[in-house]
């Protein structure tokens, strides 16, 4: 049974190759964002709490 959902999937995204690239495409930028921005703001608290108790 899984085995044939697999291929049915497969079969829809190589029917609809244009819009499965898209998609991928959407995914890959939208995760690259979500990376980019963590870490900013990781490092921008660092920053932040590094300088909380000066001696």
């Amino acid at each position: 049974m899984l085995w044939n959902h697999i291929t049915v999937a497969v079969r829809q995204l190589w029917l609809h190759r244009g819009y499965t690239a898209t998609n991928v495409l959407g995914l890959a930028c939208a995760m690259t964002s979500v990376f980019f921005l963590c870490s900013y703001v990781t490092e921008e608290l660092r920053y932040v709490t590094y300088h909380e108790c000066p001696r």
